[in-house]
């Protein structure tokens, strides 16, 4: 009877290590976070050199597939916090790169992140410093209530 108690034991230890360690890492509280830290990791060009790893790591690949890991590895921080949908359409659309193209060489910091609630969405205003240049971005977001994760995206035209 003592080596069933230990075999449970041991098979709750296991279970709660395993369900520990595949615990999301870095979601955020509700939807309001969820949304700001989208929009943070959006608009800070070349995050923890994203774009820089992605030129270099695309620089001559000659396989569909090395290409495929740089664009997985170079929206990883937006996956995080996106649906698949999300991060395909950014992809498609070439919506990070060309913002991180059009700030290459700059030091991008996020100053503020605005949310305002707008019928099932939150209508953003985001301010950076562009090397010492401020500029100002518009759009809509919103998270899914049953994901926790963003499921749609929209940058207003500059």
């Amino acid at each position: 009877m003592k080596k069933v108690g230990i075999w449970l034991m041991v098979l709750a230890c296991v279970l709660f290590c395993v369900s520990c360690a595949s615990a999301p890492a870095k979601q955020p509280a509700d939807a309001e976070d969820t949304a700001k830290a989208f929009l943070t990791a959006f608009y800070t060009a070349d995050e923890e050199g994203r774009y820089t790893e992605f030129l270099s790591a695309t620089e001559g690949a000659s396989s569909d597939e090395t290409l495929d890991a740089a664009a997985d590895a170079y929206h990883a921080s937006l996956a995080e916090l996106s649906t698949e949908e999300v991060v395909e359409t950014l992809a498609q659309n070439r919506t990070l790169s060309q913002y991180d193209a059009a700030h290459a060489g700059q030091d991008v910091q996020v100053q503020s992140v605005e949310l305002e609630a707008d019928d099932g969405f939150y209508a953003f205003t985001v301010e950076i410093d562009a090397g010492g240049t401020a500029e100002t971005y518009t759009g809509q977001i919103s998270v899914a209530e049953d994901t926790g994760l963003v499921d749609n995206f929209y940058q207003a035209a500059a």
